[in-house]
């Protein structure tokens, strides 16, 4: 009976958080063009800190006073992590790794958390096709430093109690780090790592069709013990908890916390991830004429590129399509294209050849709630002027 009524007083919330949309944040090192800036959470205070979970009816409420907290999506923009707010983000794309010559540090992940949500308690659990996919860091110059950027973090799975949803947890990339230090005592000779982000959560109900967007506002740390560095093979929990997460997307969402997360256990695995460290490998890059025929001479009609499938290679997880990227004049990434999973060719019909041009593919891998997974920037191909 307690469970039929939480669900029941959770029903009206089911058909609010069909019109909440799902947007794309800023990341580094990406051209943009018109887009406006991403504002940051309101400051947190003491008692905004404090587990209190919120009122179903509470958010029903808010929610239907408040059209804002409808918001359209772009199902065309790459979604690796979503906006903490309800202005326009701009299109992110990877950060540039290849160039560098570097390939990321890269771990599948298991992702357990215990948390309140709706004054009840919630146990959630990443599905294993979201292991496989797991974690990316840049390594430091050496390839052994301190410190790393965390790329590419996300993991999904789904519930049936007491609340029947899907979810999504993620690190927006780059904007997490992973940190090191020589561990002291009986655990002389590993490290104490410190895992550090503004972590955010989307659920999506059942029966909603769009999910709900929940960040904290404050930033969440989970700290282990490894072996080696690059760590591996370790367990990290969270160190400064209960961390309460709160609604994102409206022009006044509730103030009280939506869920509050109380534990948690992330397990790295000790093997890299073929999603992460097989990138698509581009085949050939061909210049064309006017009438889209292999050029010789006169007006170059734009760049064929060509790739080998992932499918194969990132195994168990299932690839959803290919984004294309274009160096700009600035060094940053630029998408210029978003393509199914069985397309493996691009035309830049942009391209005339009178400047050198790089490009670069990823593949991408389509999460629950409209969150796609992009995995890391290929070897990119060059491409010399040639008017």
């Amino acid at each position: 009976m307690k469970l039929f009524a939480a669900l029941s007083a959770l029903a009206p919330i089911a058909a609010i958080l069909a019109s909440c949309g799902a947007q794309v944040p800023q990341e580094p090192r990406v051209k943009t063009e018109g887009a406006a800036s991403r504002p940051a959470p309101p400051p947190a205070s003491a008692a905004s800190q404090a587990p209190h979970p919120v009122d179903s009816a509470s958010i029903a409420s808010v929610a239907a006073t408040n059209p804002g907290m409808a918001a359209p999506v772009d199902s065309g923009v790459h979604a690796a992590a979503h906006a903490r707010a309800d202005s326009a983000a701009p299109v992110p794309g990877p950060v540039t790794i290849a160039t560098s010559g570097q390939m990321p540090f890269n771990v599948p992940v298991t992702f357990e958390v215990e948390a309140i949500a709706m004054r009840d308690t919630v146990r959630l659990r990443s599905e294993a096709i979201s292991d496989a996919a797991g974690f990316a860091c840049q390594p430091g110059a050496s390839g052994s430093g301190s410190a790393m950027s965390v790329l590419r973090f996300a993991h999904f799975g789904q519930a049936d109690s007491p609340y029947a949803m899907k979810w999504v947890l993620y690190l927006p990339n780059g904007e997490g780090t992973l940190t090191a230090r020589p561990a002291t005592g009986a655990q002389r000779g590993g490290y104490e790592v410190t895992l550090r982000g503004p972590l955010e959560f989307d659920m999506i109900l059942r029966g909603a069709t769009k999910p709900l967007r929940l960040g904290p506002r404050m930033v969440p740390e989970f700290t282990g013990y490894s072996r080696t560095w690059p760590p591996k093979g370790m367990v990290l929990t969270l160190a400064n908890g209960p961390v309460p997460f709160f609604v994102l997307n409206g022009a006044a969402p509730p103030p009280a916390p939506m869920l509050t997360v109380l534990q948690t256990r992330f397990t790295f695995g000790s093997r890299g991830t073929n999603y992460l460290s097989q990138p698509p490998r581009i085949l050939q890059a061909q210049l064309l004429d006017s009438a889209s025929r292999p050029w010789k001479k006169g007006p170059v009609g734009g760049l064929r590129i060509e790739w080998a499938s992932s499918a194969g290679a990132a195994r168990p997880v299932n690839i959803s399509g290919y984004n294309v990227y274009r160096m700009a004049t600035d060094g940053s990434w630029q998408r210029i294209a978003s393509l199914p999973a069985e397309q493996t060719s691009f035309v830049d019909l942009t391209y005339d050849g009178r400047s050198a041009a790089q490009y670069a593919v990823t593949h991408r891998s389509a999460y629950p709630a409209g969150f796609e997974y992009e995995g890391i920037l290929s070897a990119p191909v060059s491409v010399s002027r040639v008017q």
